[in-house]
């Protein structure tokens, strides 16, 4: 669930939306094959590291690549994941830009043929539900941008450590947050 206008969360580590993705795809029948572990300042990749192997015995580490990459029969996902720290809008905002690049780079169109199968490729954008990233995605990443990339947004909601999928389809469903509108360009004359 969503929280109100100006209700915003404390930082969300990347490894707990990682974790929550796993158990989204598992739960769709899905396996997960791989995971790229975040590293940098203020990650404890170990910890999500250990918490991973143990959640998910099967998953091979790998050091590149998408967070994420699972697979079954069907479907073939490529998952981007973010945490949120507690910078600046600014720096919420570069997070964004490149996740949402690199969510963008997976796109293949094909899934590779690994098991004889064509499987459905699936692209995901995964982040907290906050309201810089929620204000993100509806200015940004909207309906037809997902449509044709295939892309889904996996909002992780840290009350409850659960998914809430968007599917490429679906609209949001969550109120505007009332700052940065667009413009209507609609109502501008032209000269």
């Amino acid at each position: 669930m969503a929280r109100g206008k100006g209700e915003e969360m404390a930082g969300v580590a990347e490894g707990d939306v990682v974790v929550a993705v796993l158990g989204f795809l598992q739960a769709r029948g899905v396996m997960p094959r791989t995971v790229s572990v975040a590293r940098g300042q203020g990650i404890n990749a170990p910890q999500t590291e250990r918490t991973v192997l143990q959640e998910f015995p099967h998953v091979q580490l790998v050091d590149s690549g998408p967070d994420i990459v699972a697979n079954s029969s069907d479907e073939w996902w490529q998952v981007e994941c973010k945490g949120q720290g507690r910078g600046t809008p600014q720096t919420q905002r570069n997070n964004f830009d490149r996740a949402l690049a690199s969510v963008v780079s997976y796109y293949e169109g094909t899934a590779p043929n690994e098991s004889g199968t064509r499987a459905k490729p699936y692209l995901a954008l995964a982040l907290p539900s906050s309201d810089d990233y929620r204000r993100e995605l509806k200015r940004r990443v909207r309906i037809a941008l997902r449509v044709r990339l295939g892309l889904w947004v996996l909002l992780y909601e840290p009350q409850t450590k659960g998914i809430v999928p968007y599917p490429p389809d679906k609209d949001y469903d969550w109120p505007d947050t009332g700052r940065r509108k667009t413009p209507d360009l609609s109502e501008i004359p032209l000269v």
